[in-house]
């Protein structure tokens, strides 16, 4: 299982990070807080985007394009599914609407994204060199802006 990013500044991992960690190995989760499961349609969505991370993963292979070229193959696939939307709403007696068609490409939006996301995380170091804001947690962020060392 991959190791979760730690806080630069107090080295503690955020509590949403921790409780993550079967969401990276593709297990059960529990982000609801309380113990609480996610509701079963949760369950079936998320499962959605995750095949179909995996099968373009298989089709494509790691993906690690330029910030810019995302844009274009997650407007590509938004696009998509504005489509299904627009042929189911206003019935226009096409193929490319309905419930299935808008299901599948908001399952590929979502993937989509979530591979933008994996490149990101992959070539952090290497496109993002300066430390950012994002590299600590709230708790040290907050004590920074209030000026409390």
């Amino acid at each position: 299982m991959m190791e979760l990013l730690k806080c630069a500044q107090c080295g503690e991992r955020p509590g949403l990070l921790e409780r993550a960690e079967e969401v990276l190995d593709y297990g059960p989760v529990e982000l609801l807080g309380g113990g609480e499961k996610m509701s079963e349609i949760q369950e079936r969505a998320i499962t959605a985007v995750l095949l179909e991370r995996k099968r373009q993963d298989s089709k494509w292979g790691e993906q690690n394009h330029p910030p810019h070229y995302w844009t274009g193959i997650l407007g590509e696939e938004y696009g998509e599914l504005c489509e299904a939307i627009n042929e189911t709403v206003f019935d226009n007696w096409s193929d490319k609407g309905g419930f299935e068609n808008m299901r599948r490409e908001a399952i590929h939006v979502a993937a989509v994204a979530i591979g933008f996301l994996e490149c990101l995380e992959r070539n952090k170091a290497l496109w993002f060199s300066s430390p950012t804001q994002g590299d600590c947690c709230v708790s040290c962020r907050e004590r920074e802006v209030l000026g409390d060392e």
